[in-house]
């Protein structure tokens, strides 16, 4: 999952190049802070709801709805054409920070065992910040005089099949959440549910081991 999040954060722009977009469309130094201003206001907003809505549902549901706010905010950006529509569109990419952030970290926190939390969410972090570093270069040289072609392609690649390596991350995980087998452990059918666990068990260690091997967690 590390690795699916740091593919994802090379085409995360940093915020300053989407306020550059939205100053370029004709938004004055007072209007861009407003905008700006309205992103984090949704950001805040929506997080505890997208918090509280991935503790009921997998958490893979709600990361892949944040990365539809991601494509909706960069094509948005890219195909806006009017003053309001930047204030929409930032509005809605909100929801992707929303969606993703903490979701992100809790969902992390459910496939590494309890002693190696902190080198995982360490890990994730600092790969996570390299890939938005190495993404903010590669956009502004391929801006040229508006960002439309950068903010454009990736928007378009994160909705359309064959989805990103992220996406694909978000809606092919079946490992149960560790609420959900705590839950499981405390029911009256608890022995059966064993059993029927361990696959996922099992393959939750094999990762773990290839985690180990490669030096990126340590027991």
């Amino acid at each position: 999952m590390v690795a699916a999040l740091t593919l994802f954060a090379l085409v995360n722009f940093p915020d300053a190049l989407l306020l550059l977009r939205a100053h370029q469309l004709g938004l004055s130094t007072a209007a861009v802070i407003a905008a700006y201003a309205l992103y984090n206001l949704t950001y805040a907003a929506a997080s505890y709801p997208a918090g509280a809505l991935s503790d009921r549902l997998p958490r893979r549901t709600v990361y892949a709805l944040g990365l539809l706010f991601f494509a909706a905010g960069y094509l948005g950006l890219a195909y806006a054409h009017q003053n309001w529509q930047v204030f929409t569109v930032l509005a809605l990419y909100g929801g992707f920070n929303a969606c993703t952030d903490g979701v992100g970290k809790a969902w992390i926190s459910t496939l590494v065992p309890d002693h190696a939390q902190g080198t995982a969410q360490g890990l994730s972090q600092a790969l996570t910040g390299i890939g938005v570093l190495a993404a903010g270069i590669w956009a502004g040289l391929a801006w040229n005089d508006n960002g439309r072609t950068p903010l454009a392609t990736f928007g378009d690649q994160a909705r359309s099949p064959p989805p990103h390596p992220a996406i694909q991350l978000a809606t092919d995980r079946r490992t149960p959440s560790r609420q959900h087998q705590r839950g499981l452990r405390d029911h009256p059918g608890a022995a059966g549910t064993r059993h029927r666990l361990a696959p996922y068990r099992q393959a939750r260690a094999r990762r773990l081991d290839r985690l180990v091997a490669r030096g990126l967690v340590v027991r």
